[in-house]
């Protein structure tokens, strides 16, 4: 009987000795498990950042390049809130990556001034004043750095997507022992603050900047609410299912344009509450040896937008990239093009099948427009525009405002003496310029910027 207790007693703390063993292992997997998702959101947090500081100076970049064609104070005006947005959005992504070991003072001075030099000539033009050769100069000049720090942080991204990139100060804290021969980011960092050693003095006056109008969509809220199932009947036509039973519920979105979502074949439908339009549209798979034609997608395109409902829809441009076409239709209404109501489509050129579609912002934006006489004659408009300009094609249009607004304009295709196009967008209502383009041809189509 003792032997049987003396037993038990054994077994009773070698079971305790397992739980404690194991209770500390679950503990220490627990918490590699929190250090590297901590590692991971730092680096991601991080990335991110990189990626954005391309897209702002990338923008700032382009920005500045239209200023060069600017030739009222509106515009200059409306440039300069442009860049000052992008400066802003480029501080706050240089302050999440530094952690105090880098001097980026000439950086944080540029942002700070590139902006405020632009809308300072907006002051100067709505004084009457010319600008002046020297003033286009240091537009060059601005631009110009836009560019080497556009050139400085897409390096950055590269090295990252390469695994050959590291931030110093996370590494040493998490004890990274693997990234000893990675390009460090405060030497980068360092590369970009002396790409200023010859950064020009900027004398303006003042700074610019205005507010960003949020809106919602009176489209959709004029528009009924549909059920689940018939949002799930409309995915299956748009994604090709046999059964509504096939697709795989894949839950909802709230906000401004609320969706039922839903999973068919590797590929998510997003369809709106109201009025069942197909919000979104995303498949997994990619493309592969190309076949079709841009041509031949933008007709595909078309097809599928009319499938979904979307009708007078008019392709402005498409452009190809791996084996992708991306087209952008607007709404046209009579002989207006309406430029808000914008839906994006993306076709493979391997089979023309349509890998994506967004038309976020069709359903932010559609409506039928009180469509107003123009006070401005085109022989008007046409005095606003730079003299050297050649003018190739004019056509009436509805453009998008930064502040959530739209403007009514003449839309001028112009090429510059050194052969650069550039749609100029002049006020029918103000005779103002009110917005400027850059396009950029290749085989892969046409872009703007």
């Amino acid at each position: 009987m003792k032997k049987q207790r003396i037993k038990r007693s054994h077994i009773r703390l070698f079971s305790f000795v397992s739980i404690a063993v194991l209770l500390l292992s679950i503990c220490a997997v627990s918490e590699k498990l929190q250090k590297d998702r901590w590692k991971q959101t730092v680096d991601l947090t991080r990335q991110r950042a990189v990626a954005q500081l391309c897209e702002y100076f990338d923008s700032m970049h382009t920005d500045l390049e239209k200023s060069e064609y600017a030739n009222t104070a509106s515009m200059f005006a409306k440039i300069g809130a442009q860049i000052e947005r992008n400066a802003t959005g480029a501080k706050n992504a240089l302050a999440t990556l530094d952690a105090g070991q880098t001097q980026l003072n000439n950086i944080y001075m540029y942002l700070s001034q590139a902006g405020a030099y632009t809308s300072s000539l907006a002051q100067k033009k709505a004084a009457g004043e010319t600008i002046s050769e020297k003033d286009r100069k240091q537009l060059q000049q601005l631009s110009a750095y836009a560019a080497v720090l556009h050139e400085k942080f897409l390096f950055m991204n590269d090295l990252m997507e390469s695994g050959n990139f590291s931030f110093d100060d996370v590494a040493q804290e998490l004890g990274d022992t693997q990234m000893e021969n990675a390009v460090s980011y405060l030497s980068a960092a360092a590369g970009a603050e002396e790409s200023f050693e010859d950064y020009p003095t900027l004398l303006y006056d003042g700074p610019f900047s205005d507010g960003v109008l949020k809106k919602e969509s009176a489209f959709l809220k004029s528009q009924k609410k549909i059920s689940k199932n018939k949002a799930r009947e409309i995915a299956a036509d748009i994604l090709g299912a046999q059964s509504v039973k096939q697709l795989i519920d894949d839950g909802e979105n709230t906000g401004k344009i609320e969706t039922y979502n839903f999973y068919y074949n590797g590929c998510e439908a997003q369809i709106t509450k109201r009025g069942g339009f197909v919000n979104m549209l995303l498949n997994e798979s990619f493309a592969g040896e190309i076949v079709y034609t841009g041509e031949n997608a933008v007709r595909v395109a078309q097809q599928f937008l009319e499938k979904c409902g979307y009708k007078d829809m008019v392709s402005s441009y498409y452009s190809t990239n791996d084996g992708i076409c991306t087209v952008n239709f607007a709404w046209k209404q009579g002989d207006y093009i309406c430029y808000p109501d914008l839906i994006k489509v993306c076709v493979s050129l391997a089979d023309g099948r349509v890998l994506s579609l967004d038309a976020s912002s069709y359903l932010m934006n559609h409506s039928e427009r009180d469509l107003p006489a123009f006070s401005v004659r085109i022989a008007d408009a046409v005095m606003e525009l730079r003299s050297d300009l050649r003018i190739r094609r004019v056509r009436k249009a509805v453009i998008p405002t930064d502040g959530g607004g739209e403007n009514f304009a003449y839309e001028f295709l112009c090429a510059d003496p050194n052969g650069q196009d550039a749609l100029i967008y002049i006020d029918t209502q103000s005779g103002e310029e009110d917005n400027i383009f850059l396009l950029l041809y290749s085989d892969g189509g046409t872009l703007t910027k």
